[in-house]
């Protein structure tokens, strides 16, 4: 609409068919087989309306209000030997969403401020937990001293409810928990953003850098027993605080970098003496992704491409304790692809965990070794 005005309706769908055979009772050592389906579908409603302030030049009020709805569904059915069991899960979702933006050009300064209220109710075939409706807010202040480069902060509060997963679990061996209340954190962060100037057309390169501390009430976080039963639990109180960083470019014609890390501490603060003080599990501290890609014109502005990308994530506990412990990893992918009739089909492979590393996030419940994927993406033109 006029001067970045809109209005969105947007209904979405989404399904998705999960099955596993395991005869051999090599996953887990439990099942002989599993089927698992999800269904999700929502609306989204927003309405946005920028408005110039005539009697200070250059100040632009924008309010943005969205409305959320979203209902999620997931069966599950799980064989072993002659027993079936059969699981159901629903959550209702609404959320509404406030926002107003104060962009003073002339100062290349803008203020953002937000509120969102949230509720949800969630069900399964044998529990049904109270409805659960919470606040929250965010300001942010974002400053542009030069044209290349932004600075930002923002303070929030905000909230998290805890999965359909996380209450209900999926098996004997990783547990719900129907009680679980919603974490709810205050976060304070400060980050910058450097845009290169001055490059060849189509090439980009952008770094950025952001530090952040978080005090946590009632953090959802597993953890896991000696009988390798993992369980989510609500930690009263916990601090998180880290740095992330990340780059992408398009540099040279013919190289693409995507990379980011993440480096992070935790601090059990809740009233439990044995874990006070103690790293949360499951919260490694440091992780990073980087993907390289080199490709090129193979006509028509069609691309021909390869790509190698490295995950890494430091050892970190699994209980309490900090007792049980998985070790560091490093996993190597690889892909390639190639553009058809006209850039309106490609054709991809890719290639994870390449050295077949035996990894564990659960104890008993292996992930993928070496894994390959071929995808075939249409783009028709309209023309």
């Amino acid at each position: 609409g006029a001067r970045g005005r809109r209005l969105i309706l947007a209904p979405w769908l989404s399904l998705s068919e999960t099955r596993i055979a395991d005869p051999l009772n090599e996953f887990a050592g439990r099942l002989d087989a599993s089927e698992d389906h999800s269904l999700m579908h929502g609306y989204r409603l927003s309405v946005r309306y920028p408005v110039a302030v005539q009697t200070l030049p250059g100040l632009l009020l924008t309010p943005l209000t969205t409305a959320v709805y979203r209902h999620e569904r997931f069966v599950g059915k799980d064989q072993g030997g002659d027993s079936l069991t059969r699981t159901v899960r629903e959550r209702h979702r609404v959320a509404v969403v406030g926002e107003l933006t104060l962009d003073y050009e002339p100062a290349q300064v803008a203020l953002v401020v937000s509120g969102r209220y949230e509720g949800v109710i969630d069900e399964s075939d044998t529990e049904r937990p109270a409805p659960t409706h919470i606040g929250s807010f965010r300001a942010g202040l974002v400053y542009r001293p030069i044209p290349q480069l932004t600075l930002r902060t923002n303070v929030s509060r905000g909230a998290r409810f805890p999965t359909l997963f996380e209450r209900f679990g999926d098996s004997a061996y990783v547990l719900g928990r129907a009680e679980l209340k919603p974490e709810q954190g205050t976060t304070v962060d400060v980050g910058l953003r450097f845009d290169a100037r001055g490059l060849d057309p189509g090439e980009y390169l952008w770094v950025e850098a952001l530090g952040f501390t978080t005090w946590v009430d009632d953090l959802i976080h597993y953890a896991q027993n000696s009988q390798g039963v993992s369980r989510p639990d609500n930690t009263e109180r916990a601090l998180l605080a880290g740095v992330e960083g990340g780059l992408v470019a398009d540099v040279f014609r013919h190289l693409r970098v995507q990379s980011n890390f993440t480096w992070m501490v935790t601090e059990n603060r809740g009233p439990i003496v044995a874990r006070r003080g103690q790293p949360l599990p499951y919260r490694p501290t440091w992780r990073s992704y980087t993907r390289l890609e080199a490709y090129g014109d193979v006509g028509g502005g069609q691309e021909l491409g390869g790509a190698v990308d490295i995950t890494y994530s430091s050892g970190h506990a699994l209980d309490h304790a900090n007792l049980s412990v998985v070790p560091e990893r490093l996993v190597l992918g690889a892909g390639a692809w190639v553009d058809l009739l006209d850039s309106q089909l490609r054709i991809a492979v890719n290639l994870r965990n390449m050295t077949d590393l035996q990894l564990v996030d659960f104890s008993g419940y292996p992930m993928p070794g070496l894994t390959a994927m071929v995808s075939v993406t249409g783009r028709p033109s309209l023309d």
